[in-house]
């Protein structure tokens, strides 16, 4: 990688992995840690406790699957957004499921509906791996509230996942706390560390292109 940044020089990289080289740890402007969560399916039970909470839910919430992106998915999602507040590469990650769902034949939309044909939440999964489904994001309405709708849709997912023969599913980043506890008390657990780092180059502008000269006189 060093060498690949010494020949193109770029003013910002971007950096993933499951952990960060200590060579490039002077270099880094912003670094973030997590862990990526999975549930295994192939010998999971749902807890006792979660199977009341979702089958009250299911008396006040109706499951559909779809592939349209609508404007109550929209509205629920500006909501969600202006609530949590999250950091600005999640942000952008719901901001654009619209086009990733277009652009995607094997993702699904699972919403939540209420009695009064209101989104209360819903989840985007995708099914393109051949042994496991990914959880993409999903939000749930304050406005809309029914109690345990996270939990009513994660059931659903489980359920789509098993239809379609996935061993587990990817359940993506831990986030924060409350996340990290939803996806635990579902039978989650972490499997992969994840390093985020962004590198800083030297300048572009005039400075670089009298160097690049110099260099080749």
């Amino acid at each position: 990688m060093q060498k690949t940044i010494k020949e193109f020089n770029p003013a910002y990289t971007w950096f993933i992995a499951p952990e960060v080289p200590d060579s490039i740890l002077p270099a880094a402007r912003q670094r973030e840690s997590d862990e990526y969560y999975k549930l295994d399916l192939r010998d999971h039970e749902v807890p006792k406790d979660l199977i009341r909470q979702i089958r009250k839910a299911g008396e006040n919430l109706e499951v559909e699957k779809s592939r349209k992106y609508s404007r109550d998915h929209a509205t629920l999602t500006q909501e969600f957004l202006q609530r949590e507040e999250p950091p600005p590469r999640v942000k952008e990650l719901f901001l654009r499921i619209p086009q990733y769902v277009a652009h995607s034949p094997t993702s699904f939309i699972l919403n939540a509906w209420d009695r009064r044909k209101k989104l209360s939440a819903f989840y985007v999964v995708e099914l393109a791996a051949h042994k496991f489904a990914a959880y993409v994001a999903g939000c749930f309405s304050k406005k809309n509230y029914v109690a345990h709708a996270s939990d009513f849709l994660f059931f659903e997912m489980i359920n789509l996942a098993k239809e379609n023969h996935k061993e587990y599913i990817h359940l993506g980043l831990g986030v924060n706390e409350g996340i990290r506890k939803f996806k635990r008390k579902w039978g989650g657990i972490p499997f992969l560390n994840y390093e985020f780092c962004e590198l800083s180059g030297e300048p572009k502008g005039p400075i670089s292109w009298i160097k690049a000269l110099e260099a080749k006189l």
